[in-house]
């Protein structure tokens, strides 16, 4: 079976013909290429019949250990190694969620690994199972129509736009742009719960849920985006001056907003890790 890469989002891939597209990432046929193996340079005469040795038998460490590939379950990052990573480099998942790819017998490796993780592992993955499978058809539809990325788009494009008028209406003493970004605020406020909703249903039925580092520090951000914004919002409800009147009051308003606009960068950046990888 030939294995081929997509050279777009590196999701490795394996059919006899070359695919017309990457099913990850959508790249046409001319974004993948065959993964070609090298082969094992010629040995010198005399280690030639520990070499007909090694061949004779292909299930020994020495005739696989250099094409062991292990595939995160989490992300779908692909390791290279005698062993799966720790920790994955891509989303954090630890060694548990790794299976692997490529050999004669993936099937009895998995099951291997499953013998060796601690039962408490086992049960956590039966679980993140289930989850994958509730949401119904609103969940099917959120993963089918990739509705996650769409909405995370609308707020991070106009979070920049409102912080950047609040500080050019405070420093120009300009109402328009001020009134401007309090619009624009109110505009991210009320998309964050689609926002919040799909990333959670992706999170779950994508990523089995894990509780890893980056998935973490993506639901502080939202959390974050959510909070300042609903925050700065009955703020301006309330002092409809807080945004231009030049005292303190005013750059603690602008401040939060920069808070705003940092968490929504970060938790961008680490969702452009897990499409892209490190």
């Amino acid at each position: 079976m030939k294995k081929w890469k997509c050279t777009v989002c590196g999701y490795v891939m394996s059919s006899e013909e070359q695919p017309q597209s990457c099913p990850a990432c959508g790249a046409g046929a001319d974004s993948i290429i065959e993964i070609v193996e090298q082969e094992e340079p010629a040995k010198s005469d005399t280690a030639s019949s520990a070499t007909e040795e090694a061949q004779a038998k292909p299930d020994t460490e020495a005739g696989k250990e250099s094409e062991r590939q292990w595939k995160c379950t989490v992300c779908n990052y692909i390791h290279k190694g005698d062993e799966p990573p720790d920790i994955c480099p891509v989303c954090g998942a630890d060694k548990s969620f790794f299976i692997e790819v490529g050999g004669e017998e993936p099937a009895k490796t998995s099951q291997a690994k499953v013998k060796e993780a601690p039962a408490q592992k086992t049960a956590a993955a039966a679980q993140s199972d289930e989850k994958r499978k509730s949401f119904g058809l609103i969940g099917t539809l959120i993963m089918k129509l990739n509705l996650h990325p769409i909405s995370v788009h609308t707020p991070n494009g106009v979070i920049p736009v409102a912080v950047v008028f609040l500080l050019l209406g405070l420093l120009l003493q300009y109402v328009p742009l001020e009134l401007a970004s309090f619009f624009n605020l109110i505009f991210v406020l009320l998309t964050m719960p689609v926002v919040i909703f799909t990333g959670f249903v992706a999170w779950q039925k994508k990523y089995r849920g894990a509780k890893t580092a980056l998935f973490k520090t993506k639901l502080v951000c939202s959390a974050v985006v959510m909070i300042l914004v609903s925050l700065m919002v009955f703020w301006r409800f309330i002092d409809p001056q807080i945004g231009i009147s030049g005292g303190t009051g005013s750059w603690i308003y602008v401040g939060l907003g920069c808070v705003v606009l940092a968490a929504a960068g970060i938790a961008g950046h680490l969702g452009g890790k897990l499409v892209f990888g490190k």
